[in-house]
């Protein structure tokens, strides 16, 4: 079984920050040229609090990844094409790290890194980096574009 087919069959854990981030970004990439959505629009669509959905817009505008419209029409739109505009990041984005880079791989899961008795032979590590290298080819190469299509079409172009 490969690592990816590993992936495919479990559950992959995020957080509430990625997942609603995800989602708001994906109404905003449906709405790409039709005009801004407001936060109070984005949390009656997602089932969450407009003070959450500014929460995530403003890490999400800070990024350069939305940009705000003013005025009477005004709201939240994506700042590029869906199509340009990868999972990572909106990850990166959200200020969100699923598995990058070596380093944070012991920081994120060793009890207390400084004192791992595993520090220069982790049989574990070379696991942790290749997951890291998955994942983040998935999230370089899944666009908002695709996330727009129906579960089938994304689930097609990931196999």
């Amino acid at each position: 079984m490969s690592v990816t087919d590993i992936i495919w069959r479990s559950e992959v854990q995020l957080s509430s920050l990625e997942e609603y981030g995800c989602r708001c970004a994906i109404q905003l990439a449906r709405s790409f040229n039709k005009g801004p959505v407001s936060a109070a629009d984005l949390a009656a669509k997602e089932g969450l609090t407009p003070e959450y959905v500014r929460r995530i817009l403003f890490s999400l505008r800070k990024s350069g990844l939305i940009k705000t419209v003013r005025g009477k029409y005004g709201g939240y739109a994506l700042a590029a094409n869906p199509a340009d505009t990868t999972l990572k990041q909106l990850f990166d984005g959200l200020n969100q790290t699923v598995l990058h880079g070596d380093e944070n791989l012991c920081r994120k899961f060793a009890v207390n890194p400084k004192e791992c008795v595993h520090g220069s032979e982790c049989s574990i590590r070379p696991v942790w980096r290749k997951l890291s290298v998955v994942i983040n080819e998935v999230l370089e190469k899944t666009t908002l574009q695709d996330l727009i299509k129906s579960e089938q079409e994304v689930r097609a172009k990931l196999i």
